[in-house]
């Protein structure tokens, strides 16, 4: 099994294996060191961090960025999935609008939006959503174009309608596809997420890693990195058991 599979199907025991690693080394043998906090002593400053970086407040807010921006992408996709899978104008302006995409990074148009809106609570949240759509919808008309068309052409020898065979037909057969895609768009949506919030440095998790950058906590800011990674893998988890229980049923 390649590494990547590893870390991608056993997240959980590579976190564990790490924090075991770090405990011995860095409790008991490279104690004296600025490159990994001490074990004893981050959990000594546990509830300090918590309390003057409002930790909790800020963990609540990205979860909330994340959630939102996730669900709402679904649901778009789910009423907009007939002019996805068909050529129409909206699908052919999404596919051109997402070119510049490719080649500008997606924190430049973060930058702009923090420079216009810089103290706007929900200019995060429909940003993701607006990138989650995207993302989701690009991959969809990908993976419409390489759909046998055995299936539609039955149905419409049959005298069902091209909306129906569309909305239901096609998009069922892509639906088993979306679960990669939206565990791909997971692990995206938190980097852009992260990057978002440590330039605006308002709310969130992100704001909690450039405090302590600032302040060269390494305490706080390896206290915060753990929580990310715990969060990404939980959210990971969360959209396994939602496909296996709705998607994967058969």
């Amino acid at each position: 099994m390649s590494l990547n599979k590893i870390i991608y199907k056993k997240p959980f025991k590579i976190i564990v294996s790490f924090l075991i690693i770090w405990i011995i080394l860095f409790q008991f043998i490279f104690s004296g060191n600025n490159i990994l906090p001490r074990p004893i002593i981050l959990l000594e400053s546990f509830n300090d961090i918590i309390s003057d970086y409002q930790l909790i407040p800020n963990l609540l807010y990205s979860i909330g960025a994340i959630t939102f921006g996730i669900i709402a992408s679904i649901f778009s996709v789910y009423f907009l999935r007939y002019y996805l899978l068909t050529q129409n104008l909206f699908s052919d302006l999404l596919q051109a609008i997402s070119k510049p995409g490719s080649f500008v990074p997606i924190f430049i148009f973060s930058i702009f939006l923090i420079f216009w809106l810089p103290q706007s609570i929900y200019i995060e949240y429909l940003f993701l959503a607006f990138i989650s759509l995207g993302y989701i919808s690009l991959q969809l008309i990908d993976i419409n174009k390489t759909l046998s068309n055995a299936y539609f052409n039955s149905a419409k020898s049959l005298g069902i309608n091209k909306n129906k065979i569309v909305t239901e037909i096609n998009f069922k057969q892509i639906l088993p596809s979306m679960e990669k895609i939206i565990l791909v768009l997971n692990i995206k949506t938190w980097g852009i997420l992260l990057v978002f919030e440590f330039i605006q440095n308002t709310n969130g998790l992100g704001s909690v890693l450039h405090s302590s950058l600032i302040l060269k906590d390494l305490y706080s800011l390896f206290l915060t990195t753990i929580v990310i990674c715990v969060l990404i893998i939980i959210f990971q988890y969360i959209i396994q058991i939602v496909f296996n229980r709705f998607v994967h049923w058969e």
